[in-house]
């Protein structure tokens, strides 16, 4: 399995968050994406699939609660890279599949 996500593959899976979530599309925001979440404890999250020097740009000027950076790496890998008023939660994943999806020819019930 490859190393890091591809900024395609990141963008329709953002894309696809947020529209079944019905909220805004994400906006390119240097080498990552910013979505406008708008929820009381998630106001906009950020997602990069690397963790570079936009990331840790970026981290160092946001100062508002509920604003969350999201990176596709392990937690060890920024851990002490980051502004102690950062809080790493638990790890999530991103599952991807490598090869094509075999799906048989299904139909969707009426209604």
């Amino acid at each position: 399995m490859a190393n890091s996500v591809s900024s395609d593959i990141l963008e329709k899976w953002l894309n696809a968050w947020s529209l079944s979530r019905e909220l805004p599309l994400p906006t390119k925001f240097k080498s990552g994406y910013k979505v406008d979440v708008g929820y009381e404890k998630q106001k906009a999250r950020y997602v990069f699939r690397e963790f570079n020097n936009d990331f840790i740009k970026l981290s160092e000027t946001i100062n508002e609660t509920w604003v969350f950076l999201k990176v596709c790496v392990s937690p060890k890998e920024i851990k002490n890279k980051l502004s102690e008023k950062w809080v790493i939660q638990p790890q999530g994943y991103m599952m991807s599949c490598i090869s094509p999806m075999n799906i048989p020819n299904k139909r969707l019930p009426d209604g």
